[in-house]
């Protein structure tokens, strides 16, 4: 799984260079990686079909274009960015606490609550995935839709 978040590779956080906390143990031991793929590809699948089915049933006058399907594509990278950004964070506080490592220094916890900076790379690497998947998944989404001729 490390070679598939390349974004992530070289954090000094990720080896405990910074603190004694080398919380890549959370990424691969404890499914951090996976957790963001799964999250990735399951709201891509949510949001391709909001697109296909359910925003032509809200808007009937509205036709589906490539513009509209490229700003959903958009809003589904944002979104991805943000949940697997918070679920790293929370999952890595969580993996602090648990193996205690917040009790020998105790300024990590504030460090963790505002990001480190492989946790806004795990957001990142999450959304150009994502972007990936929701094109993928476009095929499937749009049969027996209005927009079976959307992205082309």
């Amino acid at each position: 799984m490390e070679n598939i978040f390349f974004l992530l590779k070289n954090s000094a956080f990720l080896t405990g260079e910074i603190w004694e906390m080398p919380h890549s143990l959370w990424y691969n031991e404890s499914s951090g990686f996976l957790l963001g793929l799964i999250l990735t590809l399951i709201t891509s699948f949510v949001i391709c079909l909001i697109f296909f089915h359910v925003f032509p049933l809200l808007f009937r006058n509205t036709p589906l274009t490539t513009l509209k399907w490229l700003l959903f594509m958009v809003i589904n990278a944002a979104a991805i960015f943000f949940i697997t950004f918070l679920v790293a964070k929370n999952g890595i506080i969580n993996y602090a606490e648990t193996n205690d490592y917040i009790s020998s220094s105790p300024a990590m916890l504030s460090m963790l609550k505002k990001g480190t900076f492989d946790m806004w790379m795990f957001g990142a690497q999450n959304a150009i995935y994502s972007l990936v998947m929701y094109f993928a998944l476009t095929f499937i989404c749009r049969l027996k839709s209005r927009g079976f001729n959307i992205p082309f």
